[in-house]
């Protein structure tokens, strides 16, 4: 909104220390009166097995919502569950899920889930 846009990476650690947060603020700061978020290809939760301890400390910070489960039953983090509730507890409503996760993904790299070392990219532009 008002010509500011941002593309925001976080890590789960990231989420704990409020980057979603920070990047809010920023844009809000730099003029925007209306935030909405978009969250493109990451890892799921069934795919992203994750220490209980680690867990209770993103959900202690985000919500129980964040809690997911593995294919094979063990506990997970669910990243767009964490992410939407990040941009919820700040007032932004997600417009767009990409819905992709890069670990089951062929045309997506995932150092977590198979040790790729390529890289992704993004890209953000105003219209």
């Amino acid at each position: 909104d008002e010509g500011v846009i941002a593309a925001v990476h976080a890590g789960w650690r990231g989420l704990v220390a409020g980057v979603v947060d920070r990047a809010v603020e920023a844009m809000t700061k730099l003029g925007a009166t209306e935030v909405v978020g978009a969250l493109g290809p990451c890892i799921h939760a069934p795919c992203y097995e994750f220490s209980e301890t680690d867990l209770d400390v993103v959900a202690h910070e985000l919500g129980d919502g964040v809690r997911g489960v593995t294919r094979g039953g063990r506990p997970a983090l669910d990243v767009p569950a964490a992410v939407r509730a990040a941009l919820v507890r700040n007032g932004v409503e997600l417009v767009h899920d990409e819905g992709i996760c890069t670990a089951c993904s062929d045309e997506h790299w995932s150092h977590r889930a198979r040790g790729d070392l390529q890289r992704q990219a993004v890209v953000v532009w105003l219209p």
